[in-house]
């Protein structure tokens, strides 16, 4: 009542009636001095909190990958390995060719990240794992930040897609730490830099780069027409985007990118990963406020999906819970369903790695 009488009426009014009320302005001013502290209480161990939940999440990240790269050592994880120990040593001047010989890659990013450490023997699955660590707690920051239900976060940390990333996906795990730093940072800029890293450590963040874009250009379309200042920004971004995808292909990874889509391609299950992204779709459209953005979305991942398979899910399901938690919906039954589902298939996989070195015996 207090309030809303001192927000209609002059300063001095508003004294007069609250002395009438047998109130002092001193003891006003004590509540608002109270209220003050606890607010600042109240913050500060909010701070306190977060800082915990991404302690904790490095700290169950990193001894989990202990366990998972040392068990995981068969399939891609061999190459890595070979790859990393072959750097010990050698002239930064060789790693680009030491890195397709091994990897049948070429992102210039990549080898320079795990180059260094290597050059100078630090172990591989320590320096791996600290990686890890930084990547489950960046994750935790961000369902935190979106204040995701536990059930989702859960399904998170156990995903079949995410448990990939920090074995055997090696390069496009440091890819979508760069991602999920985007996700994070708060100036567009800083979201787009950090976007733009992400390509150069693997070639498929392309893909989440341009499914982000359509999604955001599907929402915000009238915000980017609305002033010549705006268009030109967008038309400037599109640009340099191009102009960098087209020195990463024609420059750089083109020859190798080129000879893996081919491969891909013809081990895609073809219709059978395309009716996944599109039940993906579905429920999207479904639970989803910002329907025609999420088609727009979604659309340029059922076409590389239908192109080179489950390589291409990845980035299907990364851009499908980020969704639900910036719609907030990872209380949903359907988004809780999907994400079960895929945390459930993790325990197969986590059962070869632990019976065969590998989880694709």
């Amino acid at each position: 009542m207090y309030r809303y009488l001192a927000r209609r009426l002059t300063y001095f009014e508003a004294i007069f009636s609250i002395q009438n009320k047998g109130i002092s302005v001193n003891d006003l001013s004590a509540q608002r001095m109270c209220r003050a502290d606890d607010l600042s209480s109240d913050r500060k161990w909010r701070r306190i909190h977060k800082i915990a939940v991404i302690g904790a999440a490095f700290i169950a990240g990193y001894l989990f990958s202990l366990w998972l790269l040392d068990a995981y050592y068969l399939g891609d994880p061999e190459h890595y390995a070979r790859f990393y120990y072959s750097m010990y040593g050698v002239n930064p001047e060789h790693w680009g060719s030491l890195q397709k010989s091994h990897l049948g890659s070429a992102e210039p990013f990549y080898r320079y990240i795990v180059g260094v450490p290597a050059y100078f023997g630090v172990d591989r699955i320590e320096y791996i794992a600290v990686w890890n660590g930084i990547f489950t707690s960046i994750i935790g920051y961000i369902l935190l930040n979106y204040r995701s239900s536990i059930i989702f976060s859960v399904c998170v940390f156990t995903n079949y897609y995410f448990i990939i990333l920090l074995g055997s996906a090696e390069r496009l795990k440091f890819s979508y730490i760069f991602l999920a730093l985007a996700v994070c940072l708060g100036k567009p800029w800083k979201k787009y830099l950090a976007s733009i890293i992400s390509v150069f450590f693997h070639t498929q963040a392309l893909i989440q780069f341009i499914s982000s874009f359509a999604y955001y250009a599907a929402k915000n379309y009238k915000q980017f027409l609305s002033s010549p200042m705006r268009i030109l920004f967008v038309s400037l971004g599109v640009v340099i985007s191009l102009a960098l995808a087209g020195y990463l292909f024609l420059g750089s990874v083109g020859d190798v990118v080129a000879a893996k889509s081919a491969g891909y391609s013809e081990r895609s299950g073809g219709i059978s990963e395309v009716v996944q992204w599109f039940l993906l779709l579905i429920v999207g459209v479904y639970v989803f406020r910002d329907k025609i953005a999420i088609i727009c979305g979604m659309l340029p991942m059922g076409l590389f999906t239908f192109m080179y398979g489950n390589r291409v899910n990845v980035a299907t399901f990364a851009f499908f819970a980020i969704m639900a938690m910036a719609h907030r919906k990872t209380n949903s039954p359907w988004i809780l369903m999907v994400m079960a589902y895929m945390s459930f298939k993790s325990i197969h996989f986590i059962q070869d790695i632990i019976q065969f070195g590998t989880g694709y015996p």
